[in-house]
Protein backbone atom coordinates (compact mmCIF):
# COMPACT_ATOMS: atom_id res chain seq x y z
CA UNK A 1 0.00 0.00 0.00
CA UNK A 2 1.38 3.35 -1.00
CA UNK A 3 2.46 5.53 2.26
CA UNK A 4 0.03 8.48 1.28
CA UNK A 5 -3.05 5.64 1.92
CA UNK A 6 -1.18 4.61 5.03
CA UNK A 7 -1.52 8.29 6.32
CA UNK A 8 -4.73 9.29 5.00
CA UNK A 9 -6.25 6.06 7.21
CA UNK A 10 -4.00 6.96 10.16
CA UNK A 11 -5.73 10.45 9.78
CA UNK A 12 -9.06 8.75 9.65
CA UNK A 13 -8.50 6.99 12.78
CA UNK A 14 -7.16 9.45 14.86
CA UNK A 15 -10.21 11.05 14.02
CA UNK A 16 -12.55 8.18 14.76
CA UNK A 17 -10.45 7.79 18.00
CA UNK A 18 -11.14 11.56 18.69
CA UNK A 19 -15.13 10.54 18.24
CA UNK A 20 -14.81 8.17 20.30
CA UNK A 21 -13.37 10.31 23.12
CA UNK A 22 -15.92 12.77 22.55
CA UNK A 23 -18.95 9.73 22.61
CA UNK A 24 -16.99 8.20 26.27
CA UNK A 25 -16.68 12.27 27.25
CA UNK A 26 -12.68 11.54 27.58
CA UNK A 27 -10.79 14.23 29.85
CA UNK A 28 -7.31 12.88 29.78
CA UNK A 29 -5.59 15.95 31.49
CA UNK A 30 -8.49 15.65 34.71
CA UNK A 31 -9.27 19.04 34.31
CA UNK A 32 -11.10 20.08 31.34
CA UNK A 33 -14.86 18.71 32.31
CA UNK A 34 -14.60 21.16 35.64
CA UNK A 35 -13.27 24.01 33.58
CA UNK A 36 -16.10 23.12 31.05
CA UNK A 37 -19.15 23.32 33.99
CA UNK A 38 -17.02 26.21 35.59
CA UNK A 39 -17.69 28.58 32.48
CA UNK A 40 -21.35 27.53 31.43
CA UNK A 41 -22.88 30.43 33.42
CA UNK A 42 -21.13 32.76 31.10
CA UNK A 43 -22.69 31.94 27.86
CA UNK A 44 -26.01 32.19 29.21
CA UNK A 45 -25.55 35.90 30.60
CA UNK A 46 -24.48 36.51 26.97
CA UNK A 47 -27.68 34.94 25.52
CA UNK A 48 -29.53 36.53 28.37
CA UNK A 49 -28.43 39.68 28.16
CA UNK A 50 -25.48 40.44 26.14
CA UNK A 51 -25.11 44.65 25.78
CA UNK A 52 -25.37 44.52 29.81
CA UNK A 53 -22.76 41.25 30.13
CA UNK A 54 -20.08 42.60 26.97
CA UNK A 55 -19.63 46.16 28.81
CA UNK A 56 -20.22 44.66 32.23
CA UNK A 57 -17.42 41.76 31.01
CA UNK A 58 -14.67 42.80 33.51
CA UNK A 59 -16.51 41.73 36.12
CA UNK A 60 -17.00 38.16 35.94
CA UNK A 61 -13.72 37.96 36.85
CA UNK A 62 -12.72 35.67 34.00
CA UNK A 63 -9.24 36.52 32.40
CA UNK A 64 -10.36 35.10 28.82
CA UNK A 65 -11.58 36.87 26.19
CA UNK A 66 -15.44 36.97 25.51
CA UNK A 67 -15.35 35.96 22.11
CA UNK A 68 -15.58 32.18 23.09
CA UNK A 69 -18.75 33.04 25.07
CA UNK A 70 -19.94 35.00 22.47
CA UNK A 71 -19.85 32.02 20.44
CA UNK A 72 -21.07 29.80 22.51
CA UNK A 73 -23.90 31.75 23.83
CA UNK A 74 -25.35 31.99 19.94
CA UNK A 75 -24.63 28.16 19.96
CA UNK A 76 -26.92 27.39 23.39
CA UNK A 77 -29.95 27.00 21.04
CA UNK A 78 -28.21 23.67 19.61
CA UNK A 79 -27.75 21.86 22.99
CA UNK A 80 -24.86 20.82 25.18
CA UNK A 81 -24.64 17.90 22.55
CA UNK A 82 -24.55 20.45 19.51
CA UNK A 83 -22.29 22.70 20.98
CA UNK A 84 -19.58 20.20 22.13
CA UNK A 85 -19.70 18.53 19.16
CA UNK A 86 -19.12 22.02 16.24
CA UNK A 87 -16.49 23.19 18.62
CA UNK A 88 -14.95 19.74 18.46
CA UNK A 89 -14.73 20.22 14.65
CA UNK A 90 -14.59 23.80 14.99
CA UNK A 91 -10.80 22.99 16.57
CA UNK A 92 -9.91 20.36 14.13
CA UNK A 93 -8.84 23.59 11.65
CA UNK A 94 -5.78 24.13 13.84
CA UNK A 95 -4.13 21.04 12.48
CA UNK A 96 -5.24 21.70 9.09
CA UNK A 97 -3.88 25.50 9.19
CA UNK A 98 -0.67 24.18 10.90
CA UNK A 99 -0.10 21.96 8.18
CA UNK A 100 -0.96 24.45 5.47
CA UNK A 101 1.98 26.62 7.56
CA UNK A 102 4.08 23.78 7.33
CA UNK A 103 3.71 23.27 3.69
CA UNK A 104 4.35 26.55 3.12
CA UNK A 105 7.75 26.88 5.29
CA UNK A 106 8.76 23.59 4.18
CA UNK A 107 8.54 23.47 0.48
CA UNK A 108 10.92 20.49 -0.25
CA UNK A 109 9.56 18.41 2.55
CA UNK A 110 6.96 15.62 1.32
CA UNK A 111 3.62 16.73 2.49
CA UNK A 112 3.36 13.12 3.61
CA UNK A 113 5.94 13.66 6.55
CA UNK A 114 4.34 17.11 7.07
CA UNK A 115 0.53 15.73 7.65
CA UNK A 116 2.66 13.11 10.03
CA UNK A 117 3.52 16.38 12.12
CA UNK A 118 -0.06 18.23 12.38
CA UNK A 119 -1.62 15.53 13.27
CA UNK A 120 0.41 14.68 15.90
CA UNK A 121 -1.32 18.02 17.81
CA UNK A 122 -4.13 16.11 17.57
CA UNK A 123 -2.93 13.68 19.80
CA UNK A 124 -2.17 15.90 22.72
CA UNK A 125 -3.89 15.05 25.43
CA UNK A 126 -4.64 18.63 25.91
CA UNK A 127 -5.73 19.53 22.39
CA UNK A 128 -8.32 16.29 23.04
CA UNK A 129 -9.54 17.14 26.08
CA UNK A 130 -10.33 21.26 24.92
CA UNK A 131 -11.81 19.51 22.15
CA UNK A 132 -13.97 17.74 23.47
CA UNK A 133 -14.78 19.85 26.61
CA UNK A 134 -14.65 23.23 25.13
CA UNK A 135 -12.40 25.76 26.33
CA UNK A 136 -11.48 29.43 25.43
CA UNK A 137 -7.74 28.25 25.14
CA UNK A 138 -8.10 26.74 21.82
CA UNK A 139 -10.44 29.54 20.08
CA UNK A 140 -7.06 31.42 20.83
CA UNK A 141 -5.06 29.02 19.29
CA UNK A 142 -7.21 28.76 16.67
CA UNK A 143 -6.96 32.41 15.96
CA UNK A 144 -3.12 32.24 16.65
CA UNK A 145 -2.45 29.50 13.92
CA UNK A 146 -4.85 31.37 11.73
CA UNK A 147 -2.83 34.47 12.02
CA UNK A 148 0.57 32.61 11.74
CA UNK A 149 -0.98 31.29 8.01
CA UNK A 150 -1.78 34.46 7.01
CA UNK A 151 1.25 35.93 7.59
CA UNK A 152 3.31 33.42 6.08
CA UNK A 153 1.03 33.53 3.25
CA UNK A 154 1.21 37.32 2.56
CA UNK A 155 5.06 36.66 2.80
CA UNK A 156 4.86 35.00 0.65
CA UNK A 157 3.39 37.08 -2.16
CA UNK A 158 5.25 39.68 -1.04
CA UNK A 159 8.61 37.92 -1.84
CA UNK A 160 6.63 36.59 -5.14
CA UNK A 161 6.87 40.48 -6.56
Amino acid sequence: MEITKKINILIILIYFSLLLGFFLNEDSIGGAFVDYKGHAHIAEKFKSNFLYTFLNYDNLGHRHSPIFYILKSILLNLGEFGQRFFFLHLFLLIPIFFYNCLKIIFTDTSKDKLKLISLLIVLFPTFRSYSIWPDPHLLGTLFFILSIYCYLKFKKNINNF
